[in-house]
């Protein structure tokens, strides 16, 4: 239980990126090629972001890990 503990307050806080959420900018009334690519940006944003925090969460982890052992 006092590993759990030590571990909890050395854990990093979530890096403000991560909280980001995205919106596509799409508009009503505008072309439909158009609003795909719009789309398609914002969802490669996202995704980006997601890669970028998981890659954070793990080296966190790997280094809460190894202080541990």
């Amino acid at each position: 239980m006092l590993g759990t503990v030590t571990a909890r307050k050395s854990w990093s806080d979530l890096p403000d990126d991560c909280r980001r959420q995205e919106r596509s900018g799409v508009r009503t009334g505008e072309p439909l090629d158009t609003a795909l690519i719009r789309t398609d940006r914002a969802l490669g944003r996202a995704n980006a972001r997601v890669r970028r925090c998981a890659d954070w969460h793990d080296r966190v982890g790997a280094g809460l890990d190894e202080g541990t052992e």
